[in-house]
């Protein structure tokens, strides 16, 4: 009797163990496909703020760049929490990743400083689309064409607008505003090409 409640003790054991194994084994898969879709997810965000630090100054979709920053802190915080590199033999690899994550975040901050410089640049801009229809002087409509062109033709010489700027003299309101529109647009747009 005591041999059976040994053995019938023993398989108890040994079902029970090999259940907590399986579970175990079952939670590191989850955790691998958890850390392979949140790296993929990174490499597709990667790619978006490369699209958006190439692209010419335009309107663009803040809410999606926005939700791309949130959805890049939230995956690397999610493989940072899941301890998966305790469970990986070769230790370079967190190392690596703690790299990648670093180089990432610094990236994020230079999108939203592109971000911020992009608004700017498009709030100017649109300020001096309104207030040209107000002045006469074709020098100031000559300096607008060629600031409009900066973005496109990026071997008309800013020095050179801005040299222009200085030489005006403003008559109106209208004026006034169109010089300063137009100095903030040029220092922005350095800074901009810069942070690029």
């Amino acid at each position: 009797m005591k041999s059976t409640y040994f053995v019938a003790l023993f398989f108890l054991l040994l079902i029970s163990s090999l259940i907590y194994n399986v579970v175990e084994d079952n939670r590191r898969v989850n955790n691998y496909f958890d850390f392979d879709e949140y790296i993929a997810d990174i490499v597709i965000i990667d790619n978006n703020f490369n699209k958006f630090i190439g692209s010419d100054i335009g309107f663009i979709n803040f809410d999606f760049i926005n939700d791309q920053i949130e959805r890049a802190n939230f995956n690397i915080n999610k493989i940072e929490e899941a301890n998966i590199f305790n469970n990986i033999a070769d230790r370079s690899l967190k190392k690596e990743f703690l790299s990648i994550a670093e180089l990432l975040k610094k990236k994020m901050r230079i999108v939203e400083r592109l971000k911020s410089h992009n608004a700017i640049l498009n709030n100017s801009l649109r300020n001096n689309i309104k207030i040209i229809e107000h002045i006469e002087d074709k020098r100031y409509l000559n300096i607008f064409v060629k600031i409009v062109a900066l973005n496109f033709n990026s071997e008309q010489s800013m020095d050179s607008l801005k040299k222009q700027l200085e030489e005006i003299t403003p008559k109106n309101k209208f004026q006034e505003l169109f010089l300063v529109h137009s100095k903030i647009i040029l220092k922005k747009m350095k800074e901009y090409k810069a942070l690029k």
